[in-house]
């Protein structure tokens, strides 16, 4: 019977049990191999997530010795402990700062004692506290006051009245005089186990932990099980018949050992599970084989071509027509194909037409707009002015607005670096009166000044340093604009000292630079009202920028959470 075949069959079918053996001499081989990997795989994670274990925990305790020495060496505190009669003027107001410093650090208790009796707790509810704490009598004292910190474990501490029902952590920080460097009082957290978090942020299989301090005292386990202070590296230990990889490893932070163990898994089952994922693996492969084999001639050549002037379209080369012998189903895909890129290159010169017209329309639109809430503040600013008798700062504000109302309702597209400048004067100068102690500074090269830029880019964009920056911040406020003239490119940036943008938004707004250059129309996501105008707005912008210096533009935006956020604009001079 195999004689009869053709050769085509017998190549066929050769080629095929072929493919069979080495795919069963495969199976067996990498079985060995993957149980083998396994076990080294869950070795190496249960060391990997000891490590991460002591690296949170060790981070936590840099929190903490943070918050203390901020707090013990703040003025306030100073200011308390020096005084040789710690009760008097500012003392409850400390007491308030300190629980909102305890309130900021996980709701961790903290009590100050100093050398001249006073004792200041974030909270008289949570720890029984004696009213006076006697360092000097205490058996680490002389370390405390040399300025070592002292770490605790157990239901009893010397500066309680009355045992604990459960065990907690006691730190202790010493309180230096900076300006002489001597004791003059100590700072204490006390700590339940359970605010303290072990485990690391990696999801794992089944995991146990135990925590050890330097007494050998177990602080805390997340099991019923307490490991053992076992070896650095992961060893194989059977807990519960169930076999785990056991580590232990010192925070030098602390002092404390943390010992983790993670289930290993079932030898039978990790190689079964792996035959069959073989097996279903070899069978897709061996019919992949047979069907690329029986069609690979026919179907090769068309799909190449239609592939390279898939590529050819992709790098928009619309210069495309395939050769076409083909009267089935592949005939009208590369039929498809070519009238596709015929059809691409009509609507392109549409779209160009179209997008010229809805530039204009959109620049229109913004010319004739105001925002009604700043509107509406004006008004309010005004109104009060006339009342308080301040007639004069009215009238101002009265110019300021008919002045901003009459730069809107210029129609043209482009305008000044001086007019623009003038521009967000007016509008910072009407701002002023709702935001006091705002400072601006607004600098422009002179041989700059009267070159033309694209219209309404800075007043927006200082208006929302204003609206978001300015809206939680408490203290001066500070807005910048400088314009500087760099030989043949003009560099202009915007800087403000407010909230910042969280690493999110800056993502989402790079991403709109990269829509706005592809030409993707914006999206509506699950973001708050006050983020989506934000990035609408400096979409508008960059897209006008972009459509206005293409590929020249340079719009960069940095900031940081807390201090501020900058943006610079780079455009050609020869352009302007």
């Amino acid at each position: 019977m195999l004689r009869k075949l053709g050769l085509k069959r017998k190549m066929i079918l050769g080629t095929g049990t072929l493919f069979v053996g080495i795919c069963l001499v495969c199976v067996m081989l990498m079985q060995k191999i993957y149980v083998k990997e396994i076990q080294r795989t869950n070795a190496r994670y249960t060391m990997e997530f000891t490590n991460q274990s002591v690296q949170k925990l060790d981070q936590q305790f840099q929190e903490l010795d943070r918050t203390a020495y901020t707090v013990a060496y703040s003025n306030w505190a100073q200011g308390l402990l020096r005084r040789e009669n710690g009760i008097g003027y500012g003392y409850y107001e400390s007491m308030y700062f300190l629980q909102t410093a305890a309130q900021m650090n996980q709701g961790i208790p903290m009590v100050i004692y100093g050398k001249n009796g006073i004792c200041l707790p974030s909270s008289v509810y949570e720890l029984p506290l004696t009213d006076r704490f006697d360092v000097a009598a205490q058996s680490f004292g002389m370390e405390l006051m040399a300025g070592k910190r002292i770490i605790q474990y157990g239901n009893r501490a010397p500066f309680l009245r009355q045992e604990l029902e459960s065990p907690w952590i006691f730190v202790y920080y010493p309180v230096l005089d900076y300006a002489n460097f001597k004791y003059i009082g100590c700072l204490i957290y006390g700590i339940e186990p359970y605010k303290l978090n072990f485990a690391s942020e990696k999801t794992f299989t089944e995991r146990l932990i135990t925590v050890h301090d330097s007494q050998g005292q177990v602080i805390y386990t997340s099991d019923q099980h307490v490991l053992d202070q076992g070896e650095e590296l992961p060893i194989q230990s059977s807990i519960d018949g169930k076999s785990y990889f056991v580590a232990s490893q010192m925070d030098e932070n602390t002092g404390w050992t943390i010992t983790t163990a993670l289930l290993s898994g079932s030898k039978e089952n990790l190689s079964t599970s792996f035959l069959w994922l073989l097996v279903g693996i070899g069978a897709l492969g061996l019919f992949a084989f047979f069907a690329a084999l029986g069609f690979s001639c026919y179907l090769t050549k068309p799909i190449v071509a239609c592939t390279n002037a898939i590529k050819r379209i992709r790098d928009n080369d619309f210069d495309i027509h395939i050769p076409n012998s083909y009267q089935d189903e592949i005939g009208e895909l590369i039929d498809g194909i070519n009238d596709m890129t015929y059809s691409i290159k009509i609507l392109l010169k549409r779209n160009e037409a179209v997008c010229k017209l809805s530039s204009a329309i959109r620049f229109e639109m913004l010319c004739q707009q105001i925002n009604p809430h700043f509107l509406y503040n004006t008004l309010d600013i005004i109104n009060g002015l006339i009342l308080n008798g301040q007639k004069d700062e009215a009238v101002r504000v009265c110019e300021m607005l008919g002045l901003m109302f009459r730069y809107n309702l210029n129609g043209e597209e482009d305008s000044t670096l001086e007019q623009e400048i003038d521009h967000t004067k007016q509008y910072l100068e009407i701002i002023q009166y709702k935001i006091q102690g705002l400072n601006t500074d607004l600098v422009c090269d002179e041989s700059i000044r009267k070159l033309k830029i694209a219209r309404f880019v800075l007043q927006p964009l200082v208006e929302n340093s204003i609206k978001h920056g300015f809206a939680q911040k408490r203290g001066e406020c500070l807005v910048s604009v400088c314009a500087q003239d760099e030989g043949d490119r003009i560099s202009i940036c915007v800087m403000d000292n407010g909230a910042g943008m969280l690493p999110q938004t800056v993502d989402e707004l790079e991403n709109m630079k990269w829509a706005v250059q592809k030409g993707i129309p914006p999206e509506r996501n699950q973001t708050t009202a006050g983020e989506r105008r934000r990035r609408i707005g400096l979409r508008n912008i960059y897209e006008r920028l972009f459509v206005k210096y293409g590929r020249s533009l340079e719009f960069r935006i940095e900031t940081r959470q807390g201090f501020g956020t900058r943006i610079m604009i780079d455009i050609p001079k020869e352009r302007g």
